[in-house]
C-alpha cells in the first residue's frame, strides 16, 4: 500500500506504524481512508508522546486521558470516535502480538457521545436509483452494476472507484 512521506516522523515511529497499517489491511482490509486516519491520529499522538519522554507502544492510560482531553477541545465527536477506535486497534494489535503486557485503552471511562447513524434510503428509493441507468447500453450497465454493488455491499464510493479485477470474486461472491 502507498504511503504518504511523513518527515516530522522518526524512522522508528515511521516503521512502526507501517507495520501497523499493513496488517490491518492485510489481515482485516481496512480501507486506505480508515488505514490512513489511523495512521495520522497515532503518528500525532506518537510526536505528542515523543515530547513527553514516552514511546506510543508504552503509553498508558493516563497518557491517553491527557491526549484525549486535548484533542477533544479542538476535534470533533467523529474524529474523537476515531482517534478512540485507531488506539484500541493499535494496542489489541501490540497485545495480541505480545509486545505488551496491558492495553492502555481499557483505563479510558469516558464515553464519547452516541454516534450518528447515516440517513439511508427506503426500498422504494433504492429501486427508482436503480432503474435511472440504461442496462442496454455499456455504460448504463457499468453504472447499474457499480450502484448495486454499493448498495449490496456497503462499500463507500471511494472504495468502490478503487477496486481492482483481482478483488472480485464471482465464484464466492466476494468483494475484498
Amino acid at each position: 500500500m502507498s504511503r504518504t512521506p511523513s518527515p516530522a516522523l522518526p524512522e522508528s515511529l515511521r516503521s512502526e506504524l507501517d507495520a501497523f497499517t499493513d496488517t490491518l489491511w492485510l489481515e482485516h482490509g481496512l480501507a486506505r481512508n480508515t488505514l490512513s486516519g489511523y495512521r495520522s491520529d497515532l503518528a500525532l499522538f506518537g510526536l505528542w508522546l515523543a515530547e513527553k519522554g514516552t514511546a506510543l507502544r508504552v503509553a498508558e492510560g493516563a497518557d491517553l486521558a491527557a491526549y484525549l482531553a486535548d484533542f477533544s477541545k479542538r476535534a470533533r465527536p467523529a474524529s474523537q470516535r476515531r482517534l478512540l477506535s485507531a488506539w484500541r486497534r493499535y494496542y489489541r494489535h501490540l497485545l495480541a502480538r505480545g509486545e505488551i503486557q496491558a492495553d492502555p485503552t481499557l483505563q479510558l471511562d469516558s464515553p464519547l457521545p452516541g454516534q450518528r447513524f447515516p440517513k439511508t434510503l427506503s426500498e422504494t428509493q433504492v429501486e427508482a436509483l436503480l432503474a435511472v441507468p440504461d442496462a442496454d447500453t455499456p455504460l448504463g450497465l457499468r453504472d447499474r452494476c457499480m450502484l448495486e454493488v454499493l448498495y449490496a455491499s456497503g462499500l463507500r464510493v471511494s472504495e468502490l472507484t478503487e477496486l481492482k479485477l483481482f478483488a472480485v470474486s464471482l465464484n464466492e461472491g466476494v468483494v475484498r
